[in-house]
């Protein structure tokens, strides 16, 4: 069956390939790509997928792709490349419905609470700098009192550094023992969002403490708006503390994101064991009896997304299989 789009034929149904293996479309605009099917059950919803992706009318949302298609998890990243910004790639990962035990998001909590009155500072920053909060995230997780002029300096061009300044200072003011024990009863109790989104952002200073930097990770399988708070954290505290750091007491949470609890922060986690040079010791932990995702990244096309998954699996591993998937399984199961 073939369907004739603005002059692109696209092959699809009987004569697509479905394998475990990446599925490319060319579209007028660009290539859609999706991995992360397994199983027959999910080959089947993906036939669906691709029929209406090829409709005029169709919208690539990943909560479409969860509540329509049924699809555990899903993830849509687009990538554009200069000067042509209207040729876009987008990259669609997604948990195979036989695997859908392997997610857990954190939804109950003991109790709601009022707004945290001592929070209201942070609470104001998410209004006061609604505009500008989102790209300041991306980098308040690496930012110190040593490094900070460095920093804004080299990201003047595009981020409200005096909004960096105040948000970071007005965080840092919250670094007592009392704000860090609060942060995280609040996480681990308090269905409140807003106590939640203000608890993972203050402990931001205290990175360097394992029980902090484990609350904030698990907060990645909390709802979007604490999660993505928390993603953008880890992700910018590993782009300027490079050291070694032993993940082994937060590998049962990162399992669950590895295994595809939100994937919109998998990369991101990979690439934070990366940067901060996961060891072989824990791989065990992370991957044994998994890691379907991360081969299934290595096996795209994108260049970003294949070389995030390789690069990781060379940290970890201690060896390089380049992009050969089946070395790389073997390893993993002889873990």
């Amino acid at each position: 069956m073939q369907h004739k789009l603005n002059g692109i034929l696209v092959i699809l149904l009987f004569c697509f390939s479905f394998t475990a293996s990446a599925q490319v479309i060319e579209k007028q605009k660009g290539k859609i790509e999706i991995v992360g099917i397994h199983s027959q059950e999910g080959k089947e919803i993906l036939k669906k997928i691709l029929v209406d992706i090829n409709g005029k009318d169709f919208h690539i949302c990943a909560a479409d792709f969860k509540s329509v298609y049924h699809i555990p998890e899903a993830s849509v990243n687009s990538y554009v490349t200069p000067p042509n910004y209207d040729n876009m790639y987008t990259f669609i990962k997604f948990v195979d419905p036989v695997y859908k035990n392997r997610i857990h998001f954190i939804k109950n909590f003991a109790d709601t609470l009022a707004d945290e009155k001592d929070w209201e500072k942070i609470k104001l920053l998410f209004s006061d700098y609604s505009f500008s909060i989102g790209s300041i995230l991306q980098v308040l997780g690496g930012v110190n009192a040593n490094n900070f002029d460095s920093i804004a300096k080299n990201r003047s061009y595009y981020m409200d550094t005096s909004a960096l300044r105040t948000i970071y200072e007005t965080v840092a003011l919250y670094n007592k023992e009392s704000d860090k024990a609060k942060a995280i009863w609040t996480l681990e109790n308090d269905g409140n969002l807003t106590n939640r989104k203000n608890a993972v952002l203050l402990l931001k200073n205290f990175m360097e403490d394992d029980s902090a930097i484990l609350q904030i990770i698990r907060a990645i399988r909390h709802e979007a708006g604490v999660s993505s708070i928390a993603t953008d954290l880890i992700s910018s505290y590993s782009l300027v503390n490079k050291e070694q750091r032993d993940w082994s007491f937060a590998a049962e949470e990162l399992r669950c994101i590895i295994d595809g609890t939100n994937l919109f922060a998998f990369n991101q986690v990979l690439e934070m064991l990366t940067r901060t040079k996961v060891t072989t010791s824990v791989a065990p932990k992370l991957l044994k009896g998994g890691g379907d995702l991360i081969l299934d990244n290595l096996k795209a096309e994108h260049e970003r997304e294949k070389t995030i998954a390789h690069n990781f699996l060379v940290q970890i591993s201690g060896k390089d299989f380049g992009y050969d998937a089946y070395k790389w399984q073997e390893w993993i199961n002889l873990l």
